[in-house]
Formats: C-alpha cells, sequence, structure tokens
C-alpha cells in the first residue's frame, strides 16, 4: 500500500491522477488513462481530423492497424513561436514504414539560432522541410509573416483528403495550394496548384525519407526501398518535371552556417519543374502490393 492512505481507502493514486486530469487536461494526463476493452478502442474514431488553432490536419486510413496509411499536412502561422519555414510540409507512413519525415530543431544553442540568422539555418527552412521553394536564394524561403489556411479536411470513404492555402507563404507566385489524398489502400497524391502570374520561376519539390531512391532513367518515376518495404513515386505532371535525389544539406545557393546536426541516413527526394503562369504539379505514392491507381486529375476545388 502506498503511504499516506489509510488502509481500506477507496482513494487510489490512479483515481486521483485522473480526477485532476480531468479538470487540467494535459499530455501527461492520457499515462492515467485505464486501458479499453478489446474491440471498443478504435471503432468510433475519425480518420481526418483538423487541428484549427495550429493549421495542421492528420489524414489515415484506419485505426488499430500498424500498416495503415497516415498523412499529416501543415498550413499554419510562420510567426509563432519557434516556428519553422515549413508550411505546406507533409509526413507520409504506410506498410509500418515511415517515408516522408520531419527532421525536427537544431541545436538551440546555434548562433542568433531564434535571431538574426534564424532563417540561414537548414532545418528551419523551407528546403529542410517536405514543402516546395521557388526560385532558391541565400535568404527565407517561405515569407516568415506567412499565415496560411486549411481550407478542406475531410473523409470522402474511398480517400481522406485535405488542402491548403499556401499563398500568403510564396510571395514572388500569384497564388499555391497544395492538396493531399490519402486513398484507403494507402497510396498518396500529393497536388500543387501554382500561378506565377506571367514571370516564370523554378519550383523544387522536396521529400526527406529514410528509405534509399532508385530513379528511374527517364526521371519520371523513383523507387523508395527500406526495411523490405518499398514505395513507388510518379511524376503524373507537368511534363517537364524530373525526379531526382540530394543529400539532406543546404542546397548550393542556401546560406550553410557551422554547427548544425548533420541528417545522417535521410535523403531527399526532388522534383524540378519550371511554372510560368499556371502549372499543376502532381505526384503519386504506391506503396508495395498496390498498383499505380492513375486517379484521374481533377481540380482541388472539386475535392
Amino acid at each position: 500500500m502506498r503511504a499516506g492512505l489509510p488502509h481500506g481507502s477507496a482513494t487510489r493514486p490512479a483515481d486521483s491522477q485522473r480526477k485532476k486530469a480531468g479538470e487540467r487536461p494535459s499530455a501527461l494526463g492520457l499515462l492515467w488513462l485505464p486501458p479499453l476493452a478489446e474491440g471498443t478502442r478504435t471503432t468510433n474514431l475519425a480518420r481526418s481530423k483538423e487541428f484549427t488553432m495550429v493549421g495542421c490536419c492528420s489524414l489515415r486510413t484506419k485505426w488499430g492497424d500498424s500498416d495503415a496509411g497516415f498523412v499529416a499536412l501543415k498550413a499554419g502561422d510562420n510567426k509563432a513561436n519557434h516556428s519553422h519555414l515549413d508550411i505546406g510540409t507533409f509526413m507520409y507512413d504506410v506498410g509500418g514504414q515511415h517515408w516522408a519525415v520531419d527532421l525536427g530543431a537544431d541545436n538551440y544553442n546555434l548562433p542568433d539560432y531564434f535571431g538574426s540568422k534564424r532563417w540561414d539555418y537548414y532545418r528551419l527552412r523551407a528546403e529542410g522541410n517536405n514543402t516546395i521553394v521557388v526560385d532558391p536564394g541565400k535568404g527565407p524561403d517561405q515569407s516568415p509573416k506567412a499565415d496560411c489556411p486549411l481550407t478542406l479536411c475531410a473523409d470522402r470513404g474511398n480517400a481522406c483528403v485535405a488542402v491548403g492555402d499556401l499563398s500568403a507563404a510564396y510571395p514572388s507566385l500569384s497564388s499555391e495550394k497544395r492538396g493531399v489524398r490519402l486513398a484507403n489502400d494507402g497510396s498518396l497524391r500529393i497536388q500543387d496548384e501554382l500561378d506565377s502570374g506571367i514571370k516564370e520561376v523554378n519550383v523544387l519539390w522536396f521529400m526527406h525519407t529514410p528509405a534509399t531512391i532508385a530513379i528511374a532513367s527517364d526521371g519520371r518515376s523513383a523507387t523508395l526501398s527500406q526495411n523490405g518495404k518499398t514505395l513507388r513515386a510518379e511524376l503524373i505532371s507537368p511534363a517537364d518535371a524530373r525526379f531526382e535525389s540530394m543529400a539532406a544539406a543546404p542546397l548550393p545557393t542556401s546560406p550553410n552556417p557551422p554547427n548544425q546536426l548533420e541528417n545522417h541516413g535521410i535523403t531527399k527526394l526532388v522534383a524540378r519543374s519550371v511554372c510560368k503562369n499556371k502549372e499543376t504539379l502532381i505526384i503519386d505514392f504506391s506503396p508495395n502490393g498496390v498498383l499505380p491507381s492513375h486517379t484521374p486529375v481533377t481540380p482541388l476545388s472539386s475535392w
């Protein structure tokens, strides 16, 4: 018996902690939740969920299955405390593997990490996240003042979908919208609708992955492999776009301060394209055993 509890007391430490968790909820309160009866754990949980206060959402194919497909998409506010220039970034799991991963923060003790050099550090820049970069250079590669909304997060039955309006993050574009579509078989579509107006811009699409990347000879598809599992990536549009792989490190045109954390075991899947006026950049992912679906291309406005 725990010291301080009278013999025969009906109050147990777990009961007290659960009561406190109900009155003042926190993440640590989850530790005191009692186990649910088998079969009731995940039967009524939603497959799509938007977190409006932070501009993020999560999608999944099912609950209670470690091989299920999962996608998270972030829009949000680049001015928020501790924020990175990561509007539009996504994470993707399927088949029990992490395919698209987030690198996280760097060392807080780096010079001016929260000051004038903040946007010089790779992990804090858009190029260090799973989003796009337009006309890369030494300056911030997204607007540090951008605040972008999610405009859709829904379960359509055969797929879960989400769309974010990322236009404020890219001042050189007239507009940029990103959609993610997670089908019930775990396959994923990432669709970017860009409008550069009358000017021509260079677009780089990035995904950080622990997988080994093999690019097809025509550059239009790639195979990602890890732990005996594979994931096929296919460029649906535009016709001029090509895949390549890169180290998870700053571009030659980017700042590269010393003593940043090294991103061991991570490679970047990259798609390059040149956009003039309007372009739709679409990449489909199919996990092993799932044939590429070639889902018809529809505008994000109809998702």
